[in-house]
């Protein structure tokens, strides 16, 4: 499988990585063990068995690793923290948590790790298709010894591995920046960075990149590397005889934060026998949820049939508890609610309703591209590419039918069926070219059922009893200042121009929640005590309007809220939970459920009663007699 990934890091721990370069916070040591994790906690969380890492150490006060078990005396001072395998949480642990090597601790040979390194990745992967990855982090501050460099670039073309050199200092040339005052230190990197600059210039899959940039970008944001699986192989069809073998694939598809299990907070043991705490038992802290059934009692409501099975209130269960006879899970059936009703359908006459389908799409017509609404578009959109049998034949037609559907402004409407006995679904192709390559977009359309038009009313005009249409000069409608001001408050607060750049583009809009969920995740895996992280500055600034487009609307922003007439509600007052309070109207005064007219003429009765003179009768309220002459709104 070409996904298969295999990748060594490997770390130097020498003393020199200890310090701080000129215009960093941090040691280069840290910004290794940052890039390390930041790329180890990627995987992780991406949870693939086919993407396999190993860290290696060098310059270690111990050796443990597989080469110097072979050859005594050899590959000194270098430790292997795991095989080769699928990392986990404890391989964050292992990097985070190894002290930075001491000034007193002794060297070792960089380049001994990283024979060791392509030696592991040889016994993992022999001749498999992996793609394979050694990532060096280095200051090349230390000897090395460069006999065996073109033997190790040779082992490492033949196996196409690929190396990343992450320079700390470096500049884009693979040379240091910094000033050594120890000449012997000076001559040590130069040669270093020579050797190192060999061996990356010779063969095209190897890189060197500055230890800042790369900290740089562990500390920024990335999207999230998607395996492409194809979700429907099958054909696409014009009509009998004429069709072409198409595969589709997820072009947009929401993401969703890491999913959840359920964890047991009890302690790590539990006794058989409390006397005795010899029998305790390790467990894991998740949970396995475990379901029973139990028949329901009939109601005492005084049903008139007998055969009537009601949706009985699920409070009666609670009453009843064990009492209740339980059922085996294999004597169960579906029953569907029909009103009040509950109809039985057994597993075999749902069988014979299931609708028969083998995976297809059909080409049904065309329509306008005008024609299908924009709100007509549902979910994700799919990339439909032509397949690799009859590949010339597939290319050549969909490349044609891209070209006509675009000259023609049309789409076409396909029933699509991505695998056996599936509902069938509508959706539209539309022309889409990138890169040089013609295919086609799949987005679902509703059918009937799915559509809802609801029916509002106009936001510019308004429609009276008597069938007349008002579209100016009415309260309800904004004035010609009105649409002017909001037009100029569109022009600025423009994205595509903001101080020259453009905002909230969508390959530079990250999520949140997504962002924040892992970052929290890996900080607890780290370290269970860890204060969850903070909203990143960068996402917090894309929680409200750029502060450039706010400030050249702000004397806009004043005249439009005094033509708007726009008011501060107060908020503080407790909403009301709808339907809170039901059983308690007998309790109310019955004056709370007079109309307010009567309300209003009780009050003046009494007033006039209390002055001693004759009620007046209170004369009809037109509350909407100031806004209009004759008719009312419909």
């Amino acid at each position: 499988m070409a996904n298969k990934k295999a990748t060594v890091f490997i770390l130097n721990c020498g003393p020199s990585m200890n310090l701080i370069y000129p215009g960093q916070e941090v040691s280069a040591y840290k910004q290794g063990v940052d890039v390390i994790i930041d790329a180890l906690g990627e995987k992780v969380l991406a949870n693939r068995k086919t993407d396999l890492t190993s860290v290696v150490l060098s310059g270690t006060q111990k050796t443990d690793n597989s080469l110097a078990e072979k050859t005594e005396g050899q590959y000194l001072h270098i430790t292997s923290l795991s095989p080769l395998q699928q990392p986990t949480y404890k391989d964050l642990q292992m990097v985070s948590e190894r002290p930075p090597t001491a000034p007193t601790d002794p060297t070792a040979d960089i380049m001994d790790a990283l024979i060791l390194a392509i030696d592991m990745i040889m016994n993992k992967c022999k001749h498999l298709k992996y793609t394979k990855q050694i990532v060096l982090i280095t200051d090349a501050a230390e000897p090395i010894d460069w006999r065996d460099a073109i033997e190790v670039q040779e082992m490492m073309n033949q196996n196409e591995i690929s190396l990343v050199l992450l320079g700390a200092d470096f500049d884009g040339s693979g040379l240091t920046k910094m000033e050594d005052n120890d000449p012997e230190l000076t001559a040590i990197r130069e040669l270093n960075q020579k050797h190192w600059a060999h061996v990356v210039t010779g063969d095209a899959r190897h890189k060197l990149i500055g230890l800042q940039e790369a900290y740089t970008m562990a500390l920024g944001f990335k999207v999230k590397e998607v395996m492409p699986v194809a979700s429907y192989r099958g054909h696409l069809t014009f009509s009998e005889g004429l069709e072409w073998n198409v595969n589709m694939f997820s072009y947009t598809k929401p993401v969703r934060a890491a999913s959840l299990k359920k964890w047991s907070t009890l302690p790590d043991t539990i006794l058989d026998e409390p006397e005795t705490s010899s029998s305790a038992q390790p467990v894991t802290h998740q949970v396995k949820m475990v379901r029973s059934f139990r028949i329901k009692p009939k109601e005492q409501t005084g049903a008139q049939e007998e055969n009537v099975d009601r949706l009985d209130d699920l409070d009666l269960l609670a009453e009843a508890g064990d009492a209740l006879p339980s059922v085996d899970e294999s004597a169960l059936e579906k029953a569907y609610p029909f009103g009040k009703v509950l109809v039985m359908i057994t597993a075999d006459e749902e069988k014979l309703l299931k609708l028969e389908t083998t995976p297809s799409m059909l080409i049904l017509g065309f329509y306008t591209a005008a024609n299908v609404p924009r709100h007509f578009y549902m979910g994700p959109t799919y990339l439909l590419m032509a397949g690799k049998i009859d590949a010339t034949k597939a290319r050549d037609g969909m490349a044609a039918l891209a070209q006509s559907l675009y000259e023609k402004d049309v789409v076409a409407l396909v029933r699509f069926v991505n695998r056996v006995d599936a509902s069938p679904k509508l959706g539209v192709l539309s022309p889409f070219f990138e890169g040089g390559v013609r295919c086609l977009l799949f987005c679902q359309v509703p059918f009937s059922e799915d559509y809802r038009p609801f029916n509002f009313s106009s936001l510019d005009k308004i429609k009276m009893k008597s069938g007349k249409v008002v579209t100016e000069n009415h309260p309800l409608l904004p004035t010609q200042d009105m649409k002017d001001q909001m037009n100029q408050f569109v022009r600025k607060m423009d994205l595509m121009d903001v101080d020259g750049e453009e905002m909230f583009a969508p390959e530079d809009n990250f999520n949140p929640a997504v962002w924040r969920m892992n970052q929290a995740i890996m900080a607890r895996a780290l370290n269970d005590s860890a204060n969850l992280p903070a909203l990143h500055p960068r996402l917090q600034s894309q929680t409200k309007p750029p502060s450039a487009l706010v400030d050249r609307s702000a004397a806009l922003i004043k005249t439009m809220t005094n033509t708007f007439q726009v008011k501060k509600i107060n908020t503080d007052k407790k909403r009301t939970r709808y339907g809170a309070g039901k059983g308690q109207e007998e309790s109310r005064s019955a004056a709370h459920l007079q109309p307010i007219d009567a309300i209003l003429v009780q009050k003046s009765t009494a007033a006039a009663t209390e002055a001693g003179q004759e009620p007046a009768k209170r004369p009809k309220v037109e509350l909407l007699s100031s806004w209009f002459d004759e008719e009312d709104l419909m």
